[in-house]
């Protein structure tokens, strides 16, 4: 059962090296981790942290340990402001600053380095990801593929030199989806021909320019791929298309058993069977604390052969692609936030048709509620207080469901800061209530993907960052300032 350990990339609990941890790594004999915001206090505790679960490995093994985070862009960051936010992927597509971006990946993949991470779960090689009802929105490079592809590459490529592999995904494609994984199986009844020529066709370019060392399989179904099984799972998506078909020589790792796409449709032991047969390496497990044994009584009742190949499969890329990356030190020479600023300024879509005359401003910020994995928007809305209290002070700011007295309204500019409305009713309807109210008397701004401006049209002013991140909002809000601030 302990080289089953070697199949698994689980997360964990706390910022230390603790009990956990020493079971995992030790006992279970796991084949890597995953760090969340949760377990990212400091960036000297999350060196010390790394440097000791690779000490434990390396007591019962030469092969390295995966040390793996989520570093795509904003919204996606896990390290708060330890380490420079990164635009999004939308952002980075908008500006056209291949330059910029490389220069900032390559910042950010030597950063992770220097820490101990050796695996990016990134980038999002999903295409139409901007239209209104995606569920992957922002997050993708846009809806051509030619894009999608060429920023990917230049991603991966940047990653590398930093001594950072990659594992580009959702393989074979998320875009075409408004149902997000984290909470129901989404099904993409697009036709295989047209999968082919467009989603797959991102996966297939960059696995022939050889820049593909790694990917993670979605967990959606395609009735045109496979009728019976999500691509997590599918013999046909897995082995036949992605390693028959398109020739890759990779591995591959499923996205977290924990979303509901899975547990609301699969025992977790059936699932990590199925899976492992259909042609996968790694099964991820973030938050399920007893995930574990339950994919070790799943893989156990795979055939031995198949194990053993699978098995060699991962060694051969441990000491062949993750060996070679050598921790690196942070980058010198110009700042990454001043790349990211330039990113961010250019992807800035802002018209101003009106200005209003009262100079005291009142913020009402409309995010979505958190969930209990989502840290992200907690750091969003931290980061939009920082940064409207330093260009703005003093002004008001309310976070919906807070809701602004009416003499506020008379007497202050409303500035509406939206993130991804179209997707919340309850908040759409308020956003859209508050706009009749105040008439053309606002001005309104989306922080994340560019269709909340569609609600937008009666304002005085619109303005849309296509990323969530410091630097955006920052570009956003002094536009704003400067406007205000005009005689």
């Amino acid at each position: 059962m302990n080289d089953l350990g070697s199949f698994i990339i689980s997360g964990f609990n706390g910022i230390e090296f603790n009990r956990e941890l020493e079971h995992k790594i030790l006992i279970d004999k796991i084949g890597g981790l995953i760090f969340f915001s949760r377990n990212i206090a400091s960036l000297p505790q999350v060196k010390n942290l790394i440097n000791n679960c690779r000490k434990a490995r390396a007591s019962i093994s030469e092969t390295p340990l995966i040390i793996a985070v989520d570093h795509e862009g904003a919204p996606v960051h896990r390290f708060g402001s330890l380490i420079d936010e990164i635009p999004s992927q939308a952002a980075v597509a908008k500006s056209g600053m291949k330059y910029h971006a490389v220069s900032l990946w390559q910042s950010a993949a030597k950063k992770l380095s220097s820490l101990g991470f050796n695996v990016n779960f990134a980038p999002v090689l999903d295409i139409g990801g901007w239209e209104k009802f995606s569920a992957i929105g922002i997050r993708s490079f846009g809806c051509e593929k030619e894009t999608a592809a060429d920023f990917g590459a230049e991603f991966i490529e940047a990653m590398k030199r930093g001594s950072i592999s990659c594992f580009a995904k959702h393989f074979p494609g998320l875009g075409k989806t408004g149902v997000d994984s984290h909470s129901s199986l989404p099904v993409i009844s697009t036709g295989r021909d047209r999968l082919l020529a467009e989603d797959i066709s991102v996966f297939g370019s960059l696995i022939r320019r050889g820049c593909i060392d790694g990917i993670l399989l979605a967990h959606a179904l395609y009735p045109h791929l496979d009728r019976k099984f999500p691509a997590s799972m599918s013999r046909k998506i897995i082995s036949g298309l992605l390693y028959e078909k398109l020739n890759f020589r990779g591995i591959t790792i499923t996205d977290d058993i924990d979303m509901m796409a899975i547990r609301k449709n699969y025992e977790i032991p059936y699932f990590a069977e199925k899976s492992v047969e259909a042609g996968s390496h790694f099964i991820l497990a973030c938050h399920n604390k007893t995930a574990i044994q339950k994919i070790f009584a799943g893989l156990s009742r795979i055939r031995p052969g198949i194990i053993e190949n699978r098995l060699s499969d991962i060694s051969r890329w441990k000491k062949t692609v993750l060996a070679g990356n050598k921790a690196q030190s942070p980058a010198v020479g110009r700042s990454s936030g001043s790349y990211a600023g330039d990113i961010a300024k250019k992807a800035l879509t802002i018209k101003i048709k009106s200005k209003i005359k009262r100079k005291n401003y009142i913020f009402l910020c409309f995010i979505p509620q958190p969930n209990r994995d989502n840290q992200d928007i907690l750091r969003i809305k931290k980061m939009l207080k920082t940064r409207i209290k330093e260009i703005f002070s003093p002004a008001k700011i309310l976070f919906y469901p807070a809701k602004p007295e009416y003499k506020d309204l008379k007497k202050r500019i409303p500035i509406i800061i939206t993130c991804n409305i179209y997707r919340d009713k309850e908040i759409l309807r308020s956003v859209l209530a508050l706009i009749k109210k105040v008439e053309k008397n606002c001005y309104c701004m989306a922080i994340g993907n560019p269709h909340d401006m569609d609600y937008f049209k009666s304002c005085a002013a619109t303005g849309c960052t296509y990323s969530p991140d410091s630097h955006s909002v920052c570009g956003l809000l002094t536009i704003l300032k400067e406007q205000g601030d005009e005689k």
